[in-house]
């Protein structure tokens, strides 16, 4: 076998290789969100949908109680958008009480977030 078609040959199964990895990968990601989000609410485009954990104040030393403070929530990721790609469900975030959109859906509030307002993403 020549060279030329040996390489033609590898690139072949390699590419057949990444294309199941990566149904595989939607596999999963489906399966994670589905986990998350027993409810069936799917957040679309760049969204996020989140459950609130904890809310801190964040306030300068010496700073007077007129003082504009800022308010950090920590919050886990129940479910994603397709376009959202840094956040993944199951990660605990770190956003601004402000940038939520709640969304009422019967008796229930469901909070979502767009992915540029999320601060960060808090590891353990």
């Amino acid at each position: 076998m020549k060279k030329g078609a040996r390489i033609r040959l590898y690139q072949k199964y390699m590419n057949k290789i990444i294309s199941c990895i990566k149904n595989k990968y939607s596999e999963w990601d489906k399966k994670l969100n589905d986990y998350y989000n027993p409810k069936g609410v799917l957040p679309q485009g760049s969204r996020c949908l989140i459950e609130c954990e904890k809310v801190d104040v964040i306030k300068k030393e010496g700073e007077t109680e007129n003082t504009v403070q800022f308010i950090t929530e920590v919050a886990i990721v129940k479910s994603v958008g397709e376009k959202v790609k840094k956040i993944k469900a199951g990660d605990k975030i770190l956003f601004k009480s402000w940038s939520l959109d709640l969304v009422l859906i019967g008796k229930e509030e469901y909070p979502f977030i767009e992915e540029n307002e999320i601060i960060a993403i808090v590891k353990q």
